[in-house]
Protein backbone atom coordinates (compact mmCIF):
# COMPACT_ATOMS: atom_id res chain seq x y z
CA UNK A 1 0.00 0.00 0.00
CA UNK A 2 2.65 2.30 1.42
CA UNK A 3 4.53 1.88 -2.15
CA UNK A 4 1.47 2.31 -4.86
CA UNK A 5 0.83 5.63 -2.05
CA UNK A 6 4.29 6.57 -3.36
CA UNK A 7 4.27 5.50 -6.71
CA UNK A 8 1.09 8.23 -7.09
CA UNK A 9 2.61 10.63 -5.46
CA UNK A 10 4.95 10.66 -8.29
CA UNK A 11 3.06 10.05 -11.06
CA UNK A 12 1.06 13.20 -9.72
CA UNK A 13 4.38 15.57 -8.57
CA UNK A 14 4.08 18.64 -10.57
CA UNK A 15 6.41 19.09 -13.83
CA UNK A 16 9.31 20.83 -12.27
CA UNK A 17 9.90 17.79 -10.40
CA UNK A 18 9.38 15.66 -13.49
CA UNK A 19 12.41 17.75 -14.55
CA UNK A 20 14.08 17.01 -11.84
CA UNK A 21 13.73 13.25 -11.81
CA UNK A 22 15.31 13.55 -15.19
CA UNK A 23 18.51 15.38 -14.64
CA UNK A 24 21.34 13.38 -15.26
CA UNK A 25 19.53 11.10 -17.25
CA UNK A 26 20.49 10.47 -20.87
CA UNK A 27 16.84 12.50 -21.75
CA UNK A 28 18.14 15.31 -20.01
CA UNK A 29 21.57 15.34 -22.02
CA UNK A 30 19.69 15.41 -25.26
CA UNK A 31 17.90 18.33 -24.49
CA UNK A 32 19.98 20.37 -22.90
CA UNK A 33 22.39 19.37 -26.63
CA UNK A 34 19.31 20.31 -28.52
CA UNK A 35 18.55 23.45 -26.95
CA UNK A 36 22.28 24.66 -27.80
CA UNK A 37 21.86 23.53 -31.42
CA UNK A 38 18.80 25.66 -31.68
CA UNK A 39 20.23 28.63 -30.00
CA UNK A 40 23.52 28.48 -32.58
CA UNK A 41 20.32 28.02 -35.71
CA UNK A 42 18.96 31.45 -34.31
CA UNK A 43 22.10 32.94 -34.16
CA UNK A 44 23.11 31.81 -37.69
CA UNK A 45 19.32 32.82 -39.05
CA UNK A 46 20.34 36.21 -37.49
CA UNK A 47 23.57 36.43 -39.00
CA UNK A 48 22.07 35.48 -42.65
CA UNK A 49 19.62 38.23 -41.76
CA UNK A 50 22.17 40.98 -41.30
CA UNK A 51 24.09 40.29 -44.35
CA UNK A 52 20.98 40.16 -46.15
CA UNK A 53 19.72 43.50 -45.25
CA UNK A 54 23.45 44.84 -45.63
CA UNK A 55 23.74 43.60 -49.43
CA UNK A 56 20.38 44.85 -50.07
CA UNK A 57 21.40 48.44 -48.49
CA UNK A 58 24.79 48.29 -50.57
CA UNK A 59 22.80 47.40 -53.58
CA UNK A 60 20.20 50.60 -53.19
CA UNK A 61 23.04 52.66 -52.77
CA UNK A 62 24.38 51.47 -56.20
CA UNK A 63 21.19 52.26 -57.48
CA UNK A 64 20.95 55.27 -56.30
CA UNK A 65 24.60 56.95 -56.55
CA UNK A 66 25.49 60.29 -54.29
CA UNK A 67 23.71 63.46 -55.26
CA UNK A 68 26.75 65.04 -55.01
CA UNK A 69 28.35 62.77 -57.67
CA UNK A 70 25.71 63.59 -59.77
CA UNK A 71 25.86 67.33 -60.04
CA UNK A 72 28.76 68.90 -62.80
CA UNK A 73 31.64 70.41 -62.28
CA UNK A 74 32.31 73.69 -62.87
CA UNK A 75 33.79 73.75 -65.99
CA UNK A 76 36.88 76.48 -66.89
CA UNK A 77 35.50 79.14 -69.02
CA UNK A 78 35.92 78.01 -72.70
CA UNK A 79 38.32 78.80 -75.21
CA UNK A 80 38.44 81.98 -77.25
CA UNK A 81 38.46 81.58 -80.95
CA UNK A 82 41.68 82.89 -82.82
CA UNK A 83 39.16 86.22 -83.75
CA UNK A 84 38.07 86.44 -80.26
CA UNK A 85 41.64 86.68 -79.10
CA UNK A 86 42.58 88.95 -81.60
CA UNK A 87 39.99 91.29 -80.56
CA UNK A 88 41.02 91.57 -76.77
CA UNK A 89 44.37 91.74 -77.67
CA UNK A 90 44.13 94.69 -79.71
CA UNK A 91 41.49 96.38 -76.39
CA UNK A 92 44.33 95.26 -73.68
CA UNK A 93 47.63 96.94 -75.72
CA UNK A 94 45.72 99.86 -76.87
CA UNK A 95 44.81 100.72 -73.31
CA UNK A 96 49.03 99.59 -71.98
CA UNK A 97 50.55 101.41 -74.72
CA UNK A 98 48.67 104.63 -72.70
CA UNK A 99 49.30 103.71 -69.35
CA UNK A 100 52.64 100.98 -69.15
CA UNK A 101 51.06 98.63 -66.88
CA UNK A 102 52.56 95.55 -67.10
CA UNK A 103 51.58 93.63 -64.14
CA UNK A 104 47.68 95.00 -65.18
CA UNK A 105 48.51 93.08 -68.83
CA UNK A 106 49.87 89.94 -67.16
CA UNK A 107 46.43 89.42 -65.37
CA UNK A 108 44.44 89.80 -68.42
CA UNK A 109 46.76 87.42 -70.72
CA UNK A 110 46.22 85.35 -67.86
CA UNK A 111 42.43 85.39 -67.97
CA UNK A 112 42.13 85.18 -71.17
CA UNK A 113 43.43 81.57 -70.59
CA UNK A 114 44.68 81.02 -74.42
CA UNK A 115 47.86 79.89 -74.14
CA UNK A 116 48.40 78.27 -77.77
CA UNK A 117 48.12 82.08 -78.86
CA UNK A 118 50.62 84.08 -76.71
CA UNK A 119 53.08 84.40 -79.85
CA UNK A 120 50.34 86.28 -81.80
CA UNK A 121 50.01 88.52 -78.91
CA UNK A 122 53.67 88.85 -78.77
CA UNK A 123 53.65 89.72 -82.52
CA UNK A 124 50.79 91.79 -82.22
CA UNK A 125 52.42 94.23 -79.70
CA UNK A 126 55.64 94.17 -81.68
CA UNK A 127 53.80 95.44 -85.05
CA UNK A 128 51.84 97.77 -83.37
CA UNK A 129 54.83 99.29 -81.19
CA UNK A 130 56.22 99.88 -85.04
CA UNK A 131 55.51 103.08 -85.37
CA UNK A 132 55.08 104.54 -81.92
CA UNK A 133 57.59 106.33 -79.48
CA UNK A 134 60.93 104.73 -78.81
CA UNK A 135 59.96 104.43 -75.22
CA UNK A 136 56.96 102.84 -76.20
CA UNK A 137 59.33 99.74 -77.95
CA UNK A 138 61.41 99.56 -74.73
CA UNK A 139 57.80 99.55 -72.30
CA UNK A 140 56.69 96.49 -74.96
CA UNK A 141 60.22 94.83 -73.94
CA UNK A 142 59.62 95.50 -70.22
CA UNK A 143 55.93 93.52 -70.75
CA UNK A 144 57.77 90.44 -72.65
CA UNK A 145 59.89 90.32 -69.54
CA UNK A 146 57.47 90.05 -67.16
CA UNK A 147 55.59 88.02 -69.12
CA UNK A 148 58.59 85.88 -68.14
CA UNK A 149 58.88 86.26 -65.08
CA UNK A 150 54.95 85.64 -64.27
CA UNK A 151 55.63 82.70 -66.35
CA UNK A 152 52.88 83.27 -68.57
CA UNK A 153 54.76 83.05 -71.61
CA UNK A 154 58.31 80.88 -72.34
CA UNK A 155 60.53 81.94 -74.13
CA UNK A 156 59.87 79.57 -77.00
CA UNK A 157 56.41 81.95 -77.00
CA UNK A 158 58.85 84.64 -77.41
CA UNK A 159 60.55 83.85 -80.06
CA UNK A 160 57.69 82.40 -81.90
CA UNK A 161 56.15 86.46 -81.49
CA UNK A 162 59.54 87.81 -83.08
CA UNK A 163 59.33 85.00 -86.14
CA UNK A 164 55.66 85.99 -86.82
CA UNK A 165 56.46 89.83 -86.66
CA UNK A 166 59.15 89.63 -89.17
CA UNK A 167 57.96 87.04 -91.45
CA UNK A 168 56.25 90.07 -93.36
CA UNK A 169 58.68 92.78 -93.24
CA UNK A 170 58.27 93.45 -96.83
CA UNK A 171 54.97 94.38 -96.59
CA UNK A 172 55.45 96.69 -93.31
CA UNK A 173 58.59 98.52 -94.19
CA UNK A 174 56.40 100.54 -97.05
CA UNK A 175 54.65 101.89 -94.70
CA UNK A 176 57.35 102.21 -91.66
CA UNK A 177 61.20 102.42 -93.47
CA UNK A 178 62.62 102.48 -89.86
CA UNK A 179 60.76 98.70 -89.13
CA UNK A 180 64.52 96.75 -89.11
CA UNK A 181 65.28 99.53 -86.41
CA UNK A 182 62.49 99.46 -84.42
CA UNK A 183 62.36 95.90 -84.36
CA UNK A 184 66.06 95.59 -83.72
CA UNK A 185 65.57 97.78 -80.27
CA UNK A 186 62.98 95.66 -79.24
CA UNK A 187 64.75 92.23 -79.46
CA UNK A 188 67.86 93.81 -78.27
CA UNK A 189 66.58 94.78 -75.02
CA UNK A 190 64.69 91.38 -75.01
CA UNK A 191 67.92 90.03 -75.36
CA UNK A 192 69.68 92.68 -72.68
CA UNK A 193 66.81 91.01 -70.49
CA UNK A 194 67.57 87.80 -70.76
CA UNK A 195 64.32 86.97 -72.19
CA UNK A 196 66.25 85.18 -75.21
CA UNK A 197 69.73 85.14 -75.94
CA UNK A 198 72.29 85.86 -79.22
CA UNK A 199 71.87 82.24 -79.31
CA UNK A 200 68.65 82.29 -80.79
CA UNK A 201 69.25 84.73 -83.41
CA UNK A 202 69.48 82.36 -86.32
CA UNK A 203 65.89 81.04 -85.37
CA UNK A 204 64.24 84.58 -85.49
CA UNK A 205 66.07 86.00 -88.21
CA UNK A 206 66.88 82.87 -90.92
CA UNK A 207 64.06 83.69 -93.27
CA UNK A 208 65.24 87.62 -93.35
CA UNK A 209 68.98 86.37 -94.45
CA UNK A 210 68.55 85.82 -97.76
CA UNK A 211 66.91 89.81 -98.55
CA UNK A 212 69.39 91.45 -96.61
CA UNK A 213 67.03 92.39 -93.98
CA UNK A 214 68.52 90.23 -90.90
CA UNK A 215 71.63 92.47 -91.76
CA UNK A 216 69.88 96.01 -91.30
CA UNK A 217 68.47 94.91 -87.73
CA UNK A 218 71.54 93.48 -86.04
CA UNK A 219 72.95 97.16 -85.74
CA UNK A 220 70.13 98.50 -83.36
CA UNK A 221 70.36 94.99 -81.53
CA UNK A 222 73.69 95.61 -80.89
CA UNK A 223 74.02 99.19 -80.08
CA UNK A 224 71.00 98.42 -77.31
CA UNK A 225 73.40 95.69 -75.58
CA UNK A 226 76.29 98.19 -75.72
CA UNK A 227 74.23 100.55 -74.25
CA UNK A 228 73.16 98.56 -71.48
CA UNK A 229 77.03 98.48 -70.58
CA UNK A 230 76.88 94.56 -70.85
CA UNK A 231 80.12 92.29 -71.86
CA UNK A 232 78.94 92.10 -75.91
CA UNK A 233 81.85 90.70 -77.15
CA UNK A 234 81.86 87.87 -74.47
CA UNK A 235 78.17 87.26 -74.73
CA UNK A 236 79.16 87.04 -78.94
CA UNK A 237 81.56 84.85 -78.34
CA UNK A 238 79.34 82.19 -76.00
CA UNK A 239 76.62 82.57 -78.12
CA UNK A 240 78.65 80.76 -81.17
CA UNK A 241 77.13 82.84 -83.78
CA UNK A 242 78.76 84.08 -86.97
CA UNK A 243 77.61 87.61 -87.73
CA UNK A 244 78.48 86.88 -91.55
CA UNK A 245 75.99 83.99 -91.18
CA UNK A 246 73.44 87.20 -91.29
CA UNK A 247 75.16 89.10 -94.14
CA UNK A 248 72.87 88.78 -97.75
CA UNK A 249 74.76 85.62 -99.71
CA UNK A 250 75.99 87.78 -101.97
CA UNK A 251 77.76 89.98 -99.48
CA UNK A 252 79.72 87.04 -97.71
CA UNK A 253 82.99 88.25 -98.49
CA UNK A 254 85.99 89.74 -96.16
CA UNK A 255 85.80 93.22 -98.01
CA UNK A 256 82.20 93.42 -97.31
CA UNK A 257 81.91 92.39 -93.80
CA UNK A 258 85.09 94.39 -93.29
CA UNK A 259 83.05 97.63 -94.31
CA UNK A 260 79.80 96.45 -92.36
CA UNK A 261 81.92 96.41 -89.63
CA UNK A 262 82.79 99.50 -89.43
CA UNK A 263 80.05 101.31 -90.69
CA UNK A 264 78.32 100.09 -87.88
CA UNK A 265 80.89 100.18 -85.60
CA UNK A 266 80.93 96.30 -84.33
CA UNK A 267 84.31 95.42 -85.27
CA UNK A 268 84.76 95.05 -81.25
CA UNK A 269 82.93 91.69 -81.91
CA UNK A 270 85.12 90.09 -84.17
CA UNK A 271 88.24 91.29 -83.28
CA UNK A 272 88.59 93.77 -85.81
CA UNK A 273 88.77 96.77 -83.70
CA UNK A 274 89.87 97.07 -80.09
CA UNK A 275 86.84 98.95 -78.70
CA UNK A 276 83.57 100.98 -80.30
CA UNK A 277 84.19 104.54 -81.55
CA UNK A 278 80.63 105.51 -81.36
CA UNK A 279 77.83 105.77 -78.84
CA UNK A 280 75.15 103.60 -79.37
CA UNK A 281 71.91 104.38 -81.32
CA UNK A 282 73.61 107.66 -82.77
CA UNK A 283 74.98 106.01 -85.68
CA UNK A 284 70.97 106.02 -86.58
CA UNK A 285 69.97 109.06 -86.04
CA UNK A 286 72.01 110.54 -89.74
CA UNK A 287 70.03 107.74 -91.90
CA UNK A 288 67.15 105.37 -92.03
CA UNK A 289 67.52 101.85 -93.01
CA UNK A 290 65.93 102.66 -96.30
CA UNK A 291 69.22 104.94 -96.85
CA UNK A 292 71.80 102.34 -95.53
CA UNK A 293 70.19 100.01 -97.98
CA UNK A 294 70.76 102.22 -101.31
CA UNK A 295 74.37 103.05 -99.84
CA UNK A 296 74.53 99.35 -99.70
CA UNK A 297 73.58 98.77 -102.93
CA UNK A 298 76.17 101.37 -104.42
CA UNK A 299 78.76 99.97 -102.61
Amino acid sequence: YQRRVRGGAQRDAPADNKTDLLKGSRYSTLQTDTGKGNERNQRDRNDQRERGEKADKSDRGAERPDRREQEPKASKSPALTFEQFDTKSEAILEEFFSSNETKEVVECIKELNCPNFHHEFIAKGILNAMEKKESDRIALASLFHEFKLSGVMPEDQLIKGFQASVKDIEDFIIDVPTFPLNIGIILGTSIANNDTSLARLPEILSELVNTGRAESILPALFDVLFDQGLDVKKMYEESKVNIQSFLKPSNRNADYLSKYLAKHDLGVLTGASPARTKVGKKVFEKQSPAQEENEADSE
